[in-house]
């Protein structure tokens, strides 16, 4: 539920559709674009921190 600070109204039914490549209509564009965004940061972090780098100012 982060995606809703950020003002979204994706439900978590459509976020888990959405994230599994299925097709989900009636919803905004831009609230769609905002959760692959926001899931797409959380792979970079996510494989970052595997890499069990530190994490430092110049990461973000």
């Amino acid at each position: 539920y982060s995606t809703h600070i950020e003002g979204t109204k994706l439900t978590l039914a459509q976020s888990k559709k959405i994230l599994t490549g299925k097709t989900v209509t009636g919803i905004n564009k831009d609230d769609r674009q905002e959760l692959l965004n926001y899931k797409e940061a959380m792979d970079f972090v996510s494989e970052y921190l595997g890499k069990k780098s530190d994490i430092t100012e110049n990461f973000f």
